[in-house]
């Protein structure tokens, strides 16, 4: 085998992968006018390479400065301190050097500088250690044509550019922050960073022709984790995720892992490159955050609850005071007011004057004043008649009062249940059937009271304009002084539930629900 078919071999090797070159942004062509240091003792080998690179088109005699010839090994060192040259054209063999020393004593001076060694010895061997020692290429003198040394020169600086690139990428890859494994199609592993390491603790040799499930793998994964990932990667897409894998001495990390296909020339996938990057601090964090909002949340709702609890012991002392107010109209002033009334009357028509019958006008309308006051405070009804009957005298007055016609469905025999409780159902479904004889547009409406073992429920509904309740509490909100948003906060705040069920256009039903847990309970004064 001649040493020049090793340049050839190599220049092969490269025209037959231009992907890899233009894929690093490699450009395919080689400016014309190139610097280059010749190193080379003999002057006829010097005037041949001269010729033939002038021949070539790589240098000119009006640029003198583009050729630059060295002797020996120091003239080449003391020129490299000079000058940067794109290409170095050596002879193995000087006066000062011989052998790989000198490939290796060049490459020192001027690193990253393409060399193409030519030299009389043709010798596998010798050309082998030379590209392992960094020579670009190797070529025998006595085989030589312009040809074949810009064939040379060219694949030298392409591929000089092309290792440029490798090696900037491998320091870029070795430097990243994030853990990085490639690996062949197998899965086993061809290349870690140090990040790698210093995330697992497996140093690249115990790597190295692995699979990583075998490095990391903590069984915190079922099978059907990994099937979907292997099942992702090998049809062309990326995989994302995360896990928990488990380091060298066997403690555990949360991680973050993206895996990437490579694809070759033609398509299909040579190897898989994934970022690992610890997430391990995240999640603690994470989990503090949660723990911290569980024992927040659980603290909002204890006193949430407390509050409720001290609302509704507040609502019901209302409601007592309410009651008690309402009786003592009724029973002493609503009393004295008739008795007046009554006494006033009994004078002769004849000899009362004026002034008498407007005081019993006066009077008259106080009466009535008092029992309007008696009915809105605490009906006397309910104390008379119960509950039920309660709200079909209900219907009947909104009916005298309002023009709205109520039908009233009943279902169930109610249990006892507290007069506080009685008192704030009667008065949430007058509301509510006052709002709708004010709002809805009809003159007709529904009035349910359903019992069963475990809870009262009253349902007031009708068919008119409606309205949208995610828009706050629609019409009906904040009317007189017990809105729907008052009605909800103490139904909720003894124990109740209320449910709005409205839309524009289709009417509205409001359900107020009491457990009879609730409903049968003294409340005591806060």
């Amino acid at each position: 085998m001649k040493h020049g078919s090793t340049g050839d071999s190599a220049a092969r090797l490269l025209s037959n992968r231009p992907s890899l070159m233009s894929g690093v942004g490699v450009i395919d062509t080689v400016p014309q006018a190139l610097s280059i240091l010749v190193v080379e003792d003999d002057p006829g080998d010097f005037g041949l390479v001269n010729a033939y690179l002038r021949q070539a088109g790589f240098w000119h005699d009006d640029d003198k400065s583009s050729l630059v010839r060295a002797e020996t090994l120091a003239e080449a060192i003391l020129a490299a301190g000079h000058m940067t040259p794109d290409l170095v054209l050596l002879d193995l063999f000087l006066p000062d050097s011989s052998g790989i020393e000198t490939v290796e004593a060049i490459n020192t001076a001027l690193p990253d500088i393409p060399i193409v060694v030519f030299t009389g010895h043709d010798d596998n061997d010798l050309a082998l250690a030379a590209l392992q020692a960094g020579a670009q290429d190797y070529l025998v003198k006595g085989q030589l044509d312009h040809t074949v040394l810009a064939r040379a020169v060219r694949y030298a600086l392409v591929r000089g550019k092309l290792e440029s690139h490798l090696r900037l990428f491998e320091a870029a890859l070795k430097s990243a922050a994030n853990g990085i494994v490639i690996t062949d199609i197998e899965g086993r592993v061809q290349w870690v960073n140090p990040a790698f390491t210093q995330l697992t603790g497996f140093p690249a040799a115990e790597a190295l022709g692995r699979n990583p499930g075998e490095l990391v793998k903590s069984g915190r994964h079922d099978q059907a984790f990994y099937r979907n990932m292997w099942q992702t990667i090998l049809s062309g897409q990326k995989w994302r995720g995360e896990l928990v894998n488990r380091r060298k001495d066997g403690t555990l990390y949360d991680e973050a892992m993206a895996i990437a296909p490579v694809l070759g020339s033609g398509g299909a996938i040579q190897h898989f490159v994934s970022i690992k990057v610890d997430i391990s601090e995240r999640k603690r964090a994470e989990k503090r955050i949660l723990e911290m909002a569980a024992g927040l949340e659980e603290q909002v709702n204890l006193r949430t609850q407390q509050l409720r609890r001290v609302s509704a012991q507040l609502t019901m002392t209302e409601e007592r005071e309410r009651r008690f107010l309402a009786q003592e109209l009724h029973d002493n002033l609503g009393q004295l007011l008739a008795v007046i009334k009554i006494k006033l009357s009994s004078f002769a028509g004849d000899s009362r004057r004026s002034s008498d019958n407007q005081l019993l006008e006066l009077v008259s309308q106080a009466e009535q004043s008092a029992r309007m006051i008696t009915q809105q405070l605490s009906p006397p009804i309910l104390r008379t008649l119960g509950f039920v009957p309660a709200l079909e005298w209900l219907a009947e007055e909104m009916e005298r009062g309002y023009g709205l016609a109520v039908h009233v469905d009943l279902e169930g025999e109610p249990k006892p249940f507290t007069d506080e409780i009685q008192a704030i159902l009667y008065r949430s479904a007058r509301e509510l059937l006052i709002n709708v004889a004010k709002h809805a547009g009809v003159s007709e409406a529904s009035l349910s009271f359903l019992c069963d073992e475990s809870r009262l429920t009253l349902v007031v509904s009708d068919d008119g304009d409606g309205f949208d309740p995610a828009s706050s509490a629609g019409a009906l909100s904040g009317q007189h002084s017990f809105g729907l948003s008052s009605i909800y906060e103490r139904i909720v705040n003894t124990g109740g539930e209320m449910e709005v069920d409205s839309s524009p256009g289709y009417g509205t039903a409001v359900t107020l629900t009491v457990p009879y847990s609730v409903a049968a309970r003294e409340f005591p004064a806060p």
